[in-house]
């Protein structure tokens, strides 16, 4: 029996990579393409689900990047006729939405206009992808953080900051992103 994507509220809990992570975001981006036909700059699966053999929470996250003449409001309210709700997660760019089944968070969707450094998100993945030694060592920090914060996802995520800031500072200036990758 498949397992279903997703995982409660907070908690922490680590699966093997799965290709049907990659097919659940492919639907999502089909989805959200059809609202937005003229709109989208770049959109692309992003986060630990979209780096292949890598353990990760079964969360689906996407970046959406949307024109700088849209209205990220208006954006918001039509991605909840596909079922993305607005999520309680602070931002300091853009929205954050989420998508549930049940009581299951199975994606999670950045939104931001084009004129954000919407960019970091897919030089992580690209990076992690590029260099499969320290995409090992980012998933033992990961599982080792997991048994720490199983039921505290903040700590979890906080914990993983200095990480994520050194593969960051790596980041070239002109780091080029296509429109979905």
């Amino acid at each position: 029996m498949k397992k279903p994507i997703g995982l409660e509220r907070g908690l922490v809990k680590l699966e093997d990579y799965s290709p049907a992570w990659a097919v659940s975001y492919q639907a999502e981006e089909h989805l959200i393409r059809d609202l937005f036909p003229d709109g989208i700059v770049a959109i692309a699966h992003v986060g630990s689900t979209s780096i292949p053999g890598i353990r990760s929470k079964p969360i689906i996250d996407i970046i959406l990047v949307l024109r700088s003449d849209f209205d990220l409001e208006m954006a918001a309210d039509k991605l909840a006729s596909v079922g993305f709700l607005r999520g309680d997660f602070i931002r300091d760019e853009g929205i954050f939405l989420l998508k549930m089944n049940g009581t299951l968070h199975t994606h999670y969707l950045h939104m931001v206009s084009a004129h954000h450094a919407w960019q970091k998100y897919i030089f992580f993945r690209d990076y992690m992808i590029g260099h499969p030694g320290e995409a090992v060592e980012y998933e033992r920090l990961k599982l080792a953080l997991g048994n720490l914060y199983e039921k505290d996802r903040p700590l979890y995520t906080a914990a993983k900051k200095d990480f994520i800031q050194a593969i960051m500072a790596k980041m070239p200036a002109d780091y080029p992103c296509s429109q979905s990758v």
